[in-house]
């Protein structure tokens, strides 16, 4: 068992599984008491089988992930999941996480694409989508795998185009036939 940012955690291992979770309390006791919880879960066998997730909505995960993933990243990055989070929620909304599946996920793709955005605008997107469901499945366990993992990038254009300066202009036109 130990700290992180206040709160206690703890690391086990068992059957060559490491289960890595936050005890979610700053109190030691209660953390301890939590810790044997779980060994006790583990040695029945319960606790591979519980997921909260089949009460979990969209929005409570993105609420979750707003509040303890996005002020560990740089203020850009807080900006752009800032939208994301928008535009996935009008979308998502109070969805239940079981009911997210990858076919959901390529209708909400194929919605941004008709809506005319950009490919790296979805990319953004559906990794802010990807990261949300990697915490959900490892950290929080409100479900047990991710959705996002089967669901394909869209190609990038990274060209730009570029315009000449007057002395690259100026040696085009005198090397040009």
């Amino acid at each position: 068992m130990y700290k992180r940012d206040r709160i206690w955690w703890t690391c086990i291992r068992y059957n060559g599984k490491k289960i890595q979770r936050s005890l979610e309390t700053d109190n030691k006791k209660l953390a301890e008491t939590i810790e044997a919880k779980l060994k006790t879960e583990l040695i029945e066998g319960k606790y591979f089988d519980r997921y909260e997730g089949t009460e979990k909505t969209f929005r409570e995960m993105a609420d979750r992930f707003m509040k303890e993933h996005a002020p560990k990243v740089s203020r850009n990055m807080q900006e752009s999941y800032t939208t994301s989070a928008k535009h996935l929620l009008s979308f998502f909304g109070d969805s239940k996480l079981t009911v997210i599946t990858p076919k959901v996920i390529n209708d909400y793709k194929v919605s941004r694409i008709n809506q005319g955005k950009k490919p790296a605008t979805i990319n953004k997107e559906l990794a802010m989508l990807q990261k949300a469901f990697s915490l959900a499945v490892k950290q929080w366990e409100w479900t047990k795998e991710n959705p996002c993992l089967k669901i394909p990038k869209e190609r990038e254009n990274n060209q730009r185009d570029r315009w000449l300066s007057e002395d690259e202009e100026k040696r085009q036109l005198e090397n040009a036939p």
